[in-house]
């Protein structure tokens, strides 16, 4: 059902975008608000269930930073349809930095050797709970786990947050 979710999704934003997108730039970031909690529910649907070596290994970690965007897309949406004003300035670009501290942290697992990754990958579908262990994310020499695994929740809830105030 999650992987159903995620295809929808795929196609809804797409169409979302194709249809709408030329007319109000707002839809552009609906369309990419769906898109990305689309692709999120598909990089859980593949690390959960797919059971699949090759595709958790290029899935896995990978893209994970783009699911930080989520929470300013559906902000940007709110205040361009509530404010008809669309257009980025500069001066939003501090919305992209919670996506930018988690590519960071991530980067070295990134730019790391195929085998390595299909190693982990192969750990990983063997064992979920080897996700608890594994710290991939280089923050984790930095700052405790349980901080850094709540970066994503709570940057996303303030959003939400702040589009039901806006």
């Amino acid at each position: 059902m999650l992987l159903s979710f995620s295809f929808f999704g795929f196609i809804f934003s797409a169409i979302l975008l194709f249809f709408n997108g030329k007319r109000n730039v707002s839809f552009i970031y609906l369309a990419a608000f769906f898109f990305l909690v689309s692709l999120y529910s598909f990089i859980e649907y593949v690390v959960v269930y797919s059971k699949s070596v090759p595709l958790v290994a290029a899935i896995f970690i990978n893209v994970g930073f783009l699911s930080c965007l989520t929470g300013p897309m559906l902000y940007w949406y709110f205040r361009s349809v509530l404010t008809d004003d669309s257009l980025l300035k500069k001066k939003n670009l501090w919305h992209l930095l919670s996506m930018l501290i988690f590519l960071t942290g991530t980067i070295n697992y990134i730019f790391t050797p195929w085998p390595f990754k299909l190693e982990i990958a192969s750990r990983l579908v063997a064992d979920r709970n080897f996700i608890g262990d594994f710290k991939y994310v280089y923050l984790y020499q930095i700052i405790p786990k349980h901080l850094v695994d709540l970066s994503r929740p709570v940057p996303a809830s303030s959003y939400n947050l702040a589009c039901q105030i806006f």
